[in-house]
């Protein structure tokens, strides 16, 4: 059977889709020179798994789906703006987040303990939460010295907040008409107060 390029992650629901796709339209006059992420494609990487056996889509399903009764629905904001690596040649910008990050560090941790036996190393950089919005190929010094004069990195403001109540393995396919994320399958959090 033929590999799939996986990953996990959280997907935003529709509303805070649409918030982050306001942000995006708020930006775009000012920086015409980079490639936006579809709003619908927007997401919070857990862990980019890359080309893996289509077998092993069950086998991390079997793995995982037992993280869910142990971890309990949290809440998420979408605060401030960054850029990867920096101003001076920025390759990514990026919205932030906020609310109940530590959960959603505690959760990464978890995952990626479980399935480094299955051939996934941990990652030696340290995690740091986003919402990628924007790649940048190229005018790395015009982008960054944009983002400067216009204060932008700088916003604190609160765009939209969600309940994270599961985690997702998608696939990730290349067609003519972009990138396209399936669902491949879904672990639900625990509602329980007591988690």
């Amino acid at each position: 059977m033929a590999d799939i390029r996986a990953f996990l992650a959280m997907k935003p629901p529709s509303d805070v889709q649409a918030s982050l796709a306001n942000l995006q339209q708020s930006l775009r006059p000012f920086l015409p020179l980079v490639n936006w992420v579809p709003p619908e494609n927007i997401h919070v990487t857990l862990k980019f798994l890359g080309n893996i056996p289509s077998e092993m889509v069950f086998q991390l399903h079997d793995l995982l789906k037992e993280v869910g009764p142990q971890r309990s629905v949290f809440m998420l904001a979408i605060q401030g703006l960054g850029v990867f690596p920096d101003l001076r040649s920025p390759k990514v910008l990026w919205a932030g987040l906020a609310g109940s990050v530590e959960r959603l560090i505690e959760l990464h941790d978890q995952l990626h303990l479980l399935i480094e036996p299955l051939g996934f190393p941990l990652e030696d950089k340290a995690f740091h939460p986003h919402v990628t919005l924007a790649r940048i190929k190229s005018h790395w010094r015009e982008v960054g010295a944009v983002l400067r004069e216009r204060g932008s990195i700088q916003s604190q403001e609160v765009v939209s907040e969600w309940l994270i109540d599961s985690f997702v393995l998608y696939r990730s396919e290349l067609s003519s008409s972009g990138v396209h994320y399936d669902p491949l399958w879904t672990v639900p959090l625990s509602r329980s107060s007591a988690n």
